[in-house]
């Protein structure tokens, strides 16, 4: 890797998108199409190559987002009658949901975003294998070393580009390892090991700090407020039902943001909170249930209950700050705090805080040993 140089041109590895979950449409995070957006508007070249387009196409159909229509067309067949019963029809609703073709819609919006790359050419084969007959990375001296060779034909034409194009610096987006032992030695290749962090590189957010701290008390009362209507799950715990929260806290907001729009009165940053939160939870006790090895199930489930606090929790949000271009500090307001939340927020307990209270019954032990007395006799 390179000494730092001003950015020409930028390719973008497949573990880059894959975690981002290919989501090019903004449907559940707006990172990527800011990403693009950031590109244009920098005027940076963007470079791809026939193995990357085919490995993004196929990955495409892993996405987060797809998986998650799939999940909920599965939940509208469970919960078909109940659905009928307030009046929805549950065949329309798999209808739409199929209608919206979210996997043609995000590789639509894939082709667009790359409709003007630069297409880099395949490497000569021989040149290829003479790097994996070397161990040179990405092939290494032990494990599948067949399994690097679409990375290999990359990586090389990433070389050639670089040697072809003596004044240009490329921004390579990957978090693969084998990669940055690839271009370690490479001038003018600058490695960020994510998208959001390829975006700070992009970008000069310098000036922006100050803007961000003065709307920082607004920011936290935003949050708070946001992340009181979201539903919550302890990590490492089942639990009988939702958990109750009673408070929630902002620990810390931190200044390392994720510049995903700059304009002249604008901003867009990227940000993670750290949180805590008060409640209570039943949660199974698995001390106190019977597991059936055979049947691999529960033949008994105990349950304790937990009231508990500071409870912590890191949360992911964007925040939207508009300002006067002639006075950054003289006219700043506070214009939307999104938290990006995929699923339930994951807390951790502080068992310091956290008072555990068995819930036990005479009903409760008489069914354990009635179901105890049933498995013995199976």
């Amino acid at each position: 890797m390179s000494a730092f140089c001003p950015i020409d041109a930028i390719i973008i590895d497949t573990s880059a998108f894959y975690n981002e979950q290919f989501d090019f449409i903004g449907a559940q995070d707006s990172i990527l199409p800011s990403l693009f957006e950031v590109i244009k508007e920098k005027k940076i070249s963007l470079i791809s190559h026939p193995i990357l387009r085919a490995e993004i196409k196929k990955h495409i159909a892993d996405s987060d987002v797809i998986s998650k229509l799939s999940n909920f067309k599965t939940a509208i067949k469970k919960y078909k009658n109940t659905l009928e019963l307030i009046g929805l029809s549950a065949d329309e609703i798999t209808e739409r949901v199929d209608a919206l073709d979210m996997q043609t819609k995000l590789t639509a919006a894939f082709e667009q975003a790359f409709e003007e790359a630069n297409e880099l050419p395949y490497p000569k084969a021989e040149d290829v294998f003479a790097q994996y007959f070397a161990c040179a990375a990405p092939f290494a001296e032990s494990g599948n070393k067949k399994s690097e060779f679409p990375d290999a034909f990359v990586i090389l034409s990433i070389k050639q580009y670089l040697k072809a194009n003596s004044t240009k610096c490329i921004l390579i987006l990957t978090d693969d390892s084998d990669w940055r032992d690839a271009f370690s030695d490479t001038p003018r290749a600058i490695l960020a090991n994510s998208v959001g962090e390829g975006m700070r590189m992009m970008q000069d957010s310098e000036n922006i700090l100050p803007i961000f701290k003065e709307v920082l008390p607004e920011i936290e009362s935003a949050l708070i407020s946001s992340l009181e209507c979201e539903a919550y799950e302890l990590n490492g715990f089942e639990t009988e039902d939702d958990l109750e929260i009673t408070a929630v806290r902002v620990k810390d907001i931190s200044d390392l943001f994720i510049p995903l729009k700059i304009t002249d009165n604008r901003v867009i940053l990227r940000t993670v909170a750290e949180i805590e939160v008060d409640g209570n939870a039943i949660v199974m006790d698995e001390d106190r249930s019977v597991w059936d090895h055979e049947d691999r199930a529960y033949i008994f489930t105990a349950y304790s209950s937990v009231d508990f606090e500071k409870a912590t929790a890191e949360i992911e949000f964007d925040v939207e700050i508009s300002f006067d271009p002639e006075n950054h500090l003289g006219f700043v307001t506070l214009q939307k705090v999104k938290p990006n939340i995929r699923y339930n927020i994951e807390v951790n307990l502080d068992y310091d805080h956290a008072i555990f209270c068995d819930m036990e019954t005479t009903d409760g032990n008489a069914e354990m040993m009635e179901a105890l007395e049933e498995y013995y006799r199976h």
